[in-house]
């Protein structure tokens, strides 16, 4: 019996980019469930990956190659899989080609050149950067993120409507639009955040998914509330809990739609129906995550609870709801989060907790580049010197 010969590879990429086994796997399985539009289960664990790494399954099949390939940004040959069965050295050299040039968002060489292409490469090269993009929205730069995102929508809009225009590419390419509005709505530019979300609402049509369209319905509803239009913000979470009853999604996606809603109801001042979603949601937190709700769920119903009972102005239920909700927060959500607290301090008559508060979420909002939150500080009943929020 041979020896199994172990994937450095595999590993090494896995340990590089911060992910446990058990994180990585779980990945995959969300990823799979994507491209599926029924999001049906996958069975693939930490247990499976391991067997892979050891080299005890030494090709695994092509959706899971897909999946690793995608979330781990890079290609088949860099995770250490023999390629040589499908493919020539000038595939791999395509793939390469693509990774690189979609990581970076440059230009559209790949239309012109690349007319024999694979489409489940294709898709997860597409997707792989907008999943990196997603995940640092919160934590990095807005000023950085910004360029790269519009540029990788641009090529992923090429990409698509030229070589790939199938429902899983305009899958991919509407969650690229998805999170080039996110990064436009912190940059404050309202005018090119619609355009992106009509964007997005376009290809998810083409799509057909969905999971993705209630997505999208939820994201521009919350564009809509935070823009000062909670009714319609509502309108939209109507329609997106309509469509979510008819499908299979987890308890977390109808925990994280309620605790929307629920902040929809404090911005129109209706309290009865804001403290009915927060029940609703609470009841529903827990449960298996799934695409597209898969990031940090738990921690966002947290967040809208705190945010919800801040602008009900229950002083006591917001410093509860935020001192346990504040953990798990990464700078941007924090930030925001803290804003919310601020003005239910503010209105409650402790203006000098209420201004440092204000002011701590007003410097992250500057060095993070989130001109969304500086002027909801701005917004604030709290009296500030003019230097320090300029």
């Amino acid at each position: 019996m041979i020896d199994p010969r172990p994937n450095r590879l595999l590993r090494a990429a896995r340990e590089r980019s911060g992910m446990s086994r058990n994180a990585l796997a779980e990945a995959v399985c969300l990823w799979l469930a994507r491209q599926d539009p029924k999001g049906r289960d996958v069975a693939f664990d930490a247990n499976h990956l391991g067997k892979i790494e050891r080299g005890i399954v030494q090709r695994p099949r092509a959706p899971y190659v897909a999946a690793l390939c995608a979330i781990l940004g890079t290609t088949e040959a860099d995770l250490g899989f023999d390629h040589s069965s499908r493919a020539t050295p000038e595939d791999v050299d395509r793939q390469a080609f693509l990774q690189v040039a979609l990581g970076a968002g440059a230009g559209a060489l790949v239309t012109r050149h690349f007319a024999d292409h694979d489409s489940t490469d294709l898709v997860a090269t597409i997707a792989g950067p907008t999943g990196h993009y997603r995940r640092m929205s919160d934590a990095v730069s807005t000023t950085e993120l910004s360029p790269a995102v519009e540029a990788h929508l641009r090529l992923a809009t090429n990409v698509v409507t030229n070589m790939l225009p199938t429902r899983e590419g305009f899958a991919a390419l509407s969650e690229a639009a998805m999170i080039a509005a996110w990064v436009a709505r912190e940059r404050d530019d309202q005018g090119t955040a619609r355009r992106h979300y009509a964007e997005a609402v376009h290809y998810a049509e083409r799509a057909q998914h969905p999971f993705l369209a209630i997505f999208i319905l939820v994201s521009r509803g919350h564009f809509a509330v935070e823009s000062s239009d909670p009714r319609a913000g509502l309108a939209l979470y109507q329609q997106a809990r309509s469509g979510l009853e008819q499908t299979s999604a987890p308890r977390a996606a109808h925990a994280w739609l309620a605790a929307f809603c629920a902040d929809a109801h404090a911005e129109a001042g209706d309290r009865r129906e804001a403290l009915a979603e927060l029940h609703r949601a609470e009841s529903r937190v827990g449960g298996e995550l799934r695409w597209p709700w898969v990031v940090g769920y738990e921690e966002g119903v947290a967040h809208y609870e705190a945010c919800t009972l801040a602008k009900l102005d229950d002083l006591t239920g917001a410093r509860s709801s935020f001192a346990a909700a504040a953990p798990g927060l990464a700078p941007k959500p924090l930030a925001m989060a803290q804003a919310h607290h601020a003005g239910v301090l503010a209105r409650t008559g402790h203006l000098d907790e209420a201004r440092a508060l204000a002011m701590e979420a007003f410097s992250t909002a500057r060095q993070y580049g989130s001109d969304r939150i500086v002027q909801k500080v701005r917004s604030l009943p709290v009296s500030f010197n003019d230097a320090d929020v300029t």
